[in-house]
């Protein structure tokens, strides 16, 4: 019974997270920006964790064998269910689950700085790649940078997951106008750029120093 709670405990982790932080998120004034960034992208990294462990077990084929053999699908499994049944109740995890992401449309739009480029025709697009579409591209480099060839399978879901879920999201920019959303205020404090580069160079050596100190396991 343990054991297949442990097969759980990451998507259920990276839910409880995304609850947690986008409670935060709302709650906290808009002059912490800093914050409510940081807030926002612990909300939605923890979703598409959750949500990529759905995807994974509906691939898997419900092979025990298969590396994505985890999640949802092992505890599903654990529970004698048939597979019918399994993959009934994963595809309406999924498209339950992608309904959620609705939810960050409106923090995309609250994280922008002008009231005014989102209130135009063609604001709102601008306003998704500025907000939404470079901070996420930036990362998934970075993730590449420092994982790449670690946990690859895992990363290819995750970034394919990330599709349909950015669509929801520039769609459900719509759903909300800009004179009711209340925007950051005071923006971003400007950061060295010099400091973000030694970051990141940190960030990678580590990578392959712990790559050095890991002893395989057969």
């Amino acid at each position: 019974y343990r054991i297949a709670w442990v097969y759980l405990a990451p998507p259920i982790w990276g839910l409880v997270v995304s609850l947690f932080s986008l409670v935060a998120f709302t709650a906290i004034e808009g002059r912490n920006v800093h914050l409510r960034t940081l807030l926002f992208w612990l909300a939605f990294n923890g979703y598409l964790l959750y949500l990529s462990y759905v995807v994974m077990g509906i691939i898997s084929g419900q092979d025990y064998g298969s590396k994505l053999f985890t999640g949802f699908v092992a505890y599903y499994s654990w529970l004698l269910w048939t597979k019918g049944k399994i993959y009934g109740i994963m595809i309406i995890q999924l498209i339950f689950s992608l309904f959620f992401s609705l939810v960050f449309s409106k923090g995309v739009l609250q994280l922008n700085y002008s009231r005014l480029i989102a209130s135009k025709s063609n604001g709102k697009p601008v306003v998704f790649f500025n907000v939404f579409v470079l901070p996420i591209t930036l990362g998934i480099a970075l993730i590449a940078l420092t994982t790449f060839p670690m946990d690859f399978r895992y990363q290819l879901i995750r970034m394919a997951t990330l599709m349909p879920v950015a669509l929801i999201v520039l769609l459900g920019l719509a759903l909300h106008k800009a004179k009711h959303i209340q925007i950051v205020k005071g923006g971003l404090k400007p950061v060295p750029v010099v400091g973000l580069i030694v970051l990141v160079t940190l960030l990678i050596l580590s990578r392959f120093w712990l790559q050095l100190h890991m002893e395989p396991l057969w």
